[in-house]
């Protein structure tokens, strides 16, 4: 049961990352954007 049970946790946590580095991604593009 508690292998089951962290897997989606795992699943959520790659994704939540993975939001954190493309939004990372996108600020800096628009800053860059911004300043040209």
């Amino acid at each position: 049961m508690d292998v089951v049970e962290q897997i989606p946790a795992v699943q959520t946590g790659n994704v939540g990352a993975m939001g954190m580095c493309l939004e990372k991604f996108v600020i800096q593009s628009l800053e860059v954007i911004a300043s040209d």
